[in-house]
């Protein structure tokens, strides 16, 4: 029962990635730089998405196509942020994502392998995702100017990023400490459970990101 329950919840959670996919589209010609790039990062989700769940549907292992997605994601996501945090992050964040990726490219071919979970990339990743939306964050506090947050794309995309990559890590790093224990079944459906309505969230955010229009 509790397994019918969360494995529609997942679909539920899956089928979300439609709003931001379908205002994308709708909105392509007004989108700036920014809202491009999540754009193509949204199509790149639905694309693996619904990739994913016909490969589940059919019993086929598919956690290989979730280490693709991870590089992609990384790539575009630190690309946002190479736009927003000044020029002086550029470079750094460029030679980053270029040292990143090729280091998730090793750990998937040498270290964890190319069809299990890769958690040294999913780790990392979420640990930087959240250290550059707390920086943004930090940035704008800084800032004298004065600009209404609920019409710029990047404030709801920093938002999501922080809220979902925060909240994921924490249900990880609790899957690790039960790992073996006698509520590993239980933190396991918990964690899949919340890690379904999170998703939701951040697809939320980023249909908020698409459908403003930044006001300078």
């Amino acid at each position: 029962m509790e397994q019918t329950i969360l494995s529609n919840l997942t679909l539920i959670s899956s089928g979300t990635i439609l709003l931001p996919l379908i205002i994308g589209l709708t909105r392509y010609r007004s989108l700036d730089e920014t809202q491009k790039i999540l754009g193509l990062l949204i199509i790149i989700c639905t694309v693996t998405e619904l990739t994913t769940n016909i490969m589940w549907f059919m019993r086929m292992r598919n956690l290989h196509i979730y280490q693709v997605f991870s590089v992609l994601n990384f790539n575009l996501i630190l690309l946002v942020f190479r736009n927003h945090l000044g020029k002086r992050w550029k470079n750094p964040l460029m030679k980053f994502q270029i040292t990143y990726t090729f280091l998730a490219i090793a750990n998937s071919v040498f270290i964890q392998g190319y069809f299990s979970f890769n958690s040294n990339v999913t780790t990392s990743s979420s640990l930087i995702f959240i250290s550059l939306s707390v920086t943004y964050f930090y940035k704008l506090l800084r800032e004298v100017k004065y600009q209404k947050l609920e019409k710029t794309p990047m404030f709801w995309i920093s938002a999501g990023i922080l809220m979902y990559y925060s909240s994921t890590l924490i249900l990880f790093l609790l899957g690790e400490v039960f790992e073996g224990s006698t509520l590993a079944r239980e933190v396991a459906l918990a964690a899949w459970g919340l890690n379904s309505i999170f998703n939701m969230m951040i697809n939320t955010f980023y249909s908020l990101a698409l459908w403003v229009k930044h006001r300078k």
